[in-house]
C-alpha cells in the first residue's frame, strides 16, 4: 500500500506538481506513518 501511494505521488508530480509540493505530501506521510508506528507501540 505505502509503494503504491508512493508510485501514485510520482505520477501526478510529473503532471504538474512541483517537487516542493512532493516533497511536502512525502514529509507529511512519513510523519504520519510514524506516529502511528508510535501509537502502536
Amino acid at each position: 500500500m505505502i509503494s503504491t501511494a508512493t508510485l501514485d505521488l510520482a505520477s501526478t508530480s510529473s503532471f504538474g506538481l512541483s517537487k516542493t509540493t512532493l516533497r511536502k505530501a512525502l514529509s507529511f506521510l512519513t510523519t504520519n506513518l510514524a506516529s502511528l508506528i508510535l501509537q502502536i507501540m
